[in-house]
C-alpha cells in the first residue's frame, strides 16, 4: 500500500486505512496527553479514548473520521499525513495492541 500512496486522490468520503499508514502533523503532542480546547472532549486524556478502545467501549471506526492529507514529507517522500495527531495516538497504541 505504501507504494500506492502517490497515486491516491482526495476524496470526501471516508475511508478506512491501517493507522500505521498515517503520519503526525507535530513532532510533540501536549505534555499531559490530553485533548486540546478546541475539542469536544477538552482536556480529556487520549489514554481515556484509548481505554475505551481496548476494552470494547468505543469502537475506532465510530469516531469522528481524521482529517489526512497527502504531502511530500522531511524526507522526501510522499505520505499521508493526519491533522487529528492526538486521535491518531489513540488508534496507533490500539492497533499495536490489537494487530488486527
Amino acid at each position: 500500500v505504501l507504494g500506492e500512496v502517490a497515486d491516491v486522490e482526495p476524496s470526501d468520503e471516508t475511508v478506512l486505512l491501517p493507522a500505521m499508514l498515517l503520519r503526525f502533523t507535530h513532532h510533540t503532542i501536549n505534555s499531559e496527553l490530553a485533548f486540546g480546547h478546541d475539542h469536544e472532549n477538552c482536556q480529556e486524556s487520549i489514554m481515556k479514548l484509548f481505554d475505551g478502545f481496548f476494552r470494547g467501549h468505543a469502537d475506532p471506526r465510530e469516531i469522528e473520521p481524521l482529517h489526512v492529507f497527502k504531502h511530500v514529507g522531511p524526507d522526501g517522500n510522499t505520505a499521508l499525513f493526519s491533522r487529528n495527531n492526538r486521535r491518531l495516538i489513540a488508534c496507533l497504541l490500539f492497533q499495536a495492541v490489537r494487530r488486527t
